[in-house]
């Protein structure tokens, strides 16, 4: 998914016109259609006036999977996922479950991680007494 098309994608969600968006982040009309690469500037204003929009999201290539502190029961709903920063991650409807897989995987990733670090930990706290 290019950066056009991840904007693309949250000014439909938000219905946002893409000329009420140039607007609001001060760049001529057209700009959208005309450039495929974002200036740091303009990426910079967009995160500034919708900071829902994580700048990560938008540079990193394919899907962007962020990092979830929580997950819950997110059937019905609009919104996917919110990442560290706050910002809301969009998903297109149906993609839930797969979402809720990678999540899961993470989540337990994190918790071999956790206790890997407690291990080393109580190693260390043993070579000192």
């Amino acid at each position: 998914m290019t950066i056009n098309e991840k904007l693309r994608t949250f000014l439909k969600a938000k219905g946002i016109s893409i000329n009420s968006f140039e607007k609001s982040i001060g760049v001529s009309g057209g700009y959208l259609r005309h450039t495929d690469n974002l200036s740091g500037d303009v990426l910079r204003r967009i995160c500034k006036v919708y900071p829902e929009i994580s700048a990560e999201w938008l540079l990193r290539d394919g899907e962007f999977i962020p990092t979830v502190q929580q997950v819950g029961d997110i059937t019905g709903s609009e919104v996917s996922g919110v990442n560290l920063a706050g910002n809301t991650i969009l998903s297109p409807p149906g993609e839930y479950k797969d979402l809720l897989q990678i999540v899961k995987k993470y989540q337990e990733q994190t918790s071999v991680f956790q206790q890997q670090i407690s291990d080393l930990l109580k190693i260390i706290s043993d070579g000192k007494n």
